[in-house]
């Protein structure tokens, strides 16, 4: 299933937020859209592969008020709550570093959970991109 996502690479610092990023109010996101931002600590910081944030443009839920939409920070394995065609799929980082939307089924089939709790790919899924910056 494709789904659309945006990246943020060469910072050394976390984002707050994605809309935090100039621009980037330009762009209609739509309901599940994924941001990953992955940036390299300074220097002197122990770890070396580059840390990964991901949020999803997820709905707000505010009985009551008109339909409105943020970004919400989430890990891999967050499992998408619908409604539409993506309602129950399991967000995973493929091994190139791609956000992509699987059943529950294929990531307990074709990923694993590393030592600090992340999931890891086991195999690559096709998805549409964009790139910011």
């Amino acid at each position: 299933m494709k789904n659309r996502w945006f990246f943020l690479h060469g910072t050394t610092t976390p984002l707050s937020i994605p809309s935090s990023i100039p621009g980037v109010e330009k762009i209609v996101f739509q309901p599940f859209d994924v941001f990953l931002h992955t940036y390299h600590p300074p220097s002197g910081h122990s770890v070396q592969e580059p840390i990964r944030q991901l949020w999803v443009w997820e709905l707000l839920q505010s009985p009551g008020l008109s339909a409105a939409h943020s970004w919400k920070s989430v890990v891999p394995g967050y499992i998408c709550p619908g409604p539409g065609g993506l309602q129950g799929r399991h967000l995973v980082v493929t091994d190139r570093g791609e956000p992509a939307w699987v059943t529950g089924s294929t990531r307990y089939r074709r990923y694993k959970d590393n030592k600090a709790g992340e999931t890891v790919v086991r195999a690559l899924y096709l998805v549409e991109q964009t790139s910011l910056g």
